[in-house]
């Protein structure tokens, strides 16, 4: 299979600081393909497109009379779209030629693809992840006054946008995470070049190319490096902004808190639990079936004044057989915190067992639970009493996850 069978544009996207430049630069300089670093034209499109739809909504559809009456409804919306997306054809076309390929990281232009599908049916889409912690990290040394809770939101967002639209361009897509690029870099050449349809030739200079190109990266042991939370630096404010912003995606993407090269590939990544303070309770329910993770975005914040608070987990439906393990930690700026945790667990047959324990600030308590085959619902309680004097800024981080043993029910 030759080059000229590669399609006529390719998409590359994801947040900043993904690695979508040395992939850019892979196709630019390897396969022949042509464009600039960076057009934030696409996206500016779809805000058009949106802002065209919101026109249209506001006068009551295009069958409302008063769509009908107006310019843009006797023109037509889907052909001022059309002419406008022609216009931005003719100047890539001029610019590039008839194959050419656009980088323009961000979420903006994530969400622009379900648009890009439709104007070219036959593009093909690169979705670049990294790892939440790296990826902050390597904004923070890039862009050093841009705030934290930005530099999280923009990665939380731009993988969440993802999961989104990426069901647009089935068959179309492929993802690539950053960190493979540095350590796998053969691997990497011969999806991307399966996935585009390219020869042998290409495929092993495509792995040349990673192999030796580490793009705006002084090493490969700096690209290949995974940190956990714990050794980043950041202060306790700045952790828990992190878990509060990106803890969803990081589980959604099979990415653990603690150091990847340390976390035993068949458990599944933890999720933190973080309780704060000033709110009552909190109830969660995950409808996903057989899902050895917990739901997304959990958090307890503790009332200093009442002193104690409950969490109920909900519709958590465990597989084959099944162990449920929990690593309780206990986190706190304040030197002398203290926290009495009791932690009820239900079983399906309706027995009770309880658990508690007093935990200070450092402290890590271990817990475990084995199920037997089941295919019903497990209601787990977890029941808080903060001791102690205590000021604004406490948390107690939870880690827990479900360890399936019988592999056929992965």
């Amino acid at each position: 299979m030759h080059q000229s069978t590669l399609p006529p544009q390719l998409f590359i996207v994801g947040s900043q600081r993904s690695g979508t430049t040395q992939m850019f630069n892979l196709f630019n300089k390897v396969v022949g393909y042509h464009g600039d670093g960076e057009s934030h034209l696409w996206s500016s499109l779809h805000a058009c497109w949106d802002t065209l739809d919101e026109s249209v909504a506001g006068m009551g559809g295009t069958s409302s009379p008063a769509y009908q009456g107006f310019t843009i409804g006797k023109v037509g919306v889907d052909h001022i779209k059309s002419e406008m997306a022609a216009v931005l054809i003719n100047i890539y076309t001029a610019r590039f030629g008839d194959q050419w390929i656009d980088k323009t990281p961000g979420v903006k232009m994530i969400k622009a693809i379900p648009m890009l599908s439709k104007i070219f049916p036959d593009a093909k889409f690169i979705f670049m992840k990294r790892r939440g912690i790296e990826n902050v990290m390597s904004k923070q040394r890039r862009f050093k006054r841009q705030p934290l809770q930005i530099a999280c939101s923009e990665w939380a967002d731009s993988m969440r946008a993802w999961t989104y639209v990426r069901t647009s361009v089935q068959g179309r897509y492929i993802e690539i995470d950053q960190q493979a690029m540095a350590i796998s870099p053969n691997e990497v050449a011969l999806q991307l070049c399966t996935f585009l349809g390219s020869d042998n030739t290409l495929t092993q200079k495509a792995a040349s190319f990673l192999e030796n190109a580490r793009s705006e990266q002084t090493s490969q042991s700096v690209q290949a490096r995974t940190l956990a939370l714990s050794d980043t630096g950041w202060n306790d404010e700045e952790q828990s902004l992190f878990i509060e912003t990106c803890a969803a995606m990081m589980v959604s993407y099979g990415y653990s808190f603690e150091s990847e090269a340390l976390r035993d590939s068949n458990i599944p990544p933890t999720i933190p639990l973080i309780f704060l303070q000033m709110a009552d309770f909190v109830t969660l329910s995950s409808s996903t079936q057989k899902s050895h993770f917990w739901p997304e975005g959990l958090k307890l914040i503790c009332n200093k004044n009442l002193g104690k608070e409950s969490l109920v987990l909900q519709d958590i439906r465990l597989c084959g057989q099944d162990t449920l393990l929990s690593s309780v930690r206990c986190h706190s700026p304040q030197p002398n915190f203290e926290a009495l945790v009791t932690l009820s667990f239900k079983y399906p047959n309706g027995h009770i067992e309880k658990n508690a324990f007093t935990l200070k600030k450092g402290d890590i308590k271990e817990l475990s639970w084995f199920i037997a085959k089941i295919e019903s619902e497990v209601t787990i309680t977890f029941q808080v009493e903060v001791t102690g004097d205590f000021a604004n800024g406490q948390v107690v981080f939870f880690h827990p996850r479900m360890v399936c043993n019988d592999k056929n029910n992965r």
